[in-house]
């Protein structure tokens, strides 16, 4: 693994920058575009804006105030606040995934390189900054996964799953993990969180059920075609970081123990949200997001073991400044 690699403040404000402008390319095609699900976010607008009434809101959307709310304020259309709001939130959840790559023992570019691994992807390209509530949620939950690499930290943790829940209950993927890897310490914080989000659950006004979860296996199948597309396309970059995973399990063993006990604390709610999107929502690639946070200490190790393999010298802090 290659060596602590202090970043020159410069330095880290130019890879910042590239990685910025790398987010806002990515997210223009779809700038401001309203799937099917966001007219059930427009409504919340409304009713937070006072020009509807809680009865006509649709569950589970109506769950996950916070976004709404935030653009109910601004004097902006509501597509375009929804879609500003989405692309700092997700220039914010790529600034995160550098430094936890940098966090990683790092270079930067092996930090760089890790990031825009993620940010090439149809996660960035079409549920990035459109009319959805997701990247706010991602965000706080990545910022959670960044502190739970760390002891401690447990009430930060706590205070930024409770924000995310407020944006989208995926956040409580981040529940699961910080109990999983804490090993069952402190679990009552995670009290609030789940509390938040029961909470919402049973004072939110709501007249119309809409989409409830269920096992829909005949529905999996009629439509295997489109679900097999999706899952590849979702599949993308998780088949680059299992690569460059492979690599870095083949050739080293430093973080061996560490990396078993993240990828089962992480990976197992992981993998759960994604079944649970499979067989009983509908499915898109949003469902990898958590995949793809719990991917990014191995993907960096990976791209730091294919250096190593094609002996291809990384420039060293002296070089840099």
């Amino acid at each position: 693994m290659i060596n602590k690699w202090k970043m020159p403040t410069t330095m880290t404000m130019i890879l910042l920058f590239l990685i910025t402008c790398t987010v806002i390319i990515m997210s223009i095609i779809r700038f401001g575009y309203a799937y099917p699900d966001s007219s059930y976010y427009l409504d919340m607008v409304e009713f937070f804006s006072g020009t509807l009434s809680g009865l006509e809101l649709t569950a589970p959307f109506c769950y996950r105030p916070m976004l709404p709310l935030i653009v109910a304020l601004l004097p902006l259309e509501a597509e375009i606040s929804f879609a500003i709001i989405n692309l700092i939130f997700l220039i914010l959840i790529s600034w995160v995934i550098f430094y936890m790559s940098l966090k990683r023992d790092s270079n930067p570019l092996v930090a760089l390189l890790t990031t825009l691994v993620f940010i090439v992807s149809l996660l960035y390209l079409f549920y990035g900054a459109v009319v959805l509530v997701d990247p706010g949620a991602i965000f706080f939950l990545s910022l959670a996964y960044y502190y739970l690499r760390e002891e401690g930290r447990n009430m930060q943790i706590t205070i930024l799953l409770t924000l995310g829940v407020l944006f989208k209950e995926v956040a409580l993927v981040g529940v699961a993990t910080y109990i999983l890897l804490r090993n069952f310490k402190e679990w009552w914080l995670m009290v609030f969180p789940v509390g938040t989000y029961t909470i919402l659950r049973i004072i939110t006004p709501s007249g119309n059920p809409g989409y409830i979860w269920s096992f829909h296996l005949d529905n999996l199948v009629m439509n295997g075609v489109a679900t097999l597309k999706t899952f590849l396309f979702g599949m993308t970059p998780f088949l680059i970081l299992i690569i460059l995973a492979y690599l870095h399990w083949r050739s080293s063993k430093t973080h061996e123990s560490t990396d078993r006990k993240w990828i089962l604390a992480a990976g197992i709610p992981a993998l759960t949200y994604l079944f649970l999107g499979l067989f009983f929502a509908h499915f898109d690639v949003r469902f990898f997001w958590p995949i793809y946070l719990m991917l990014v200490p191995l993907c960096t190790d990976g791209f730091s073991e294919f250096f190593r393999l094609i002996r291809f010298s990384l420039p060293s802090e002296s070089a840099m400044e």
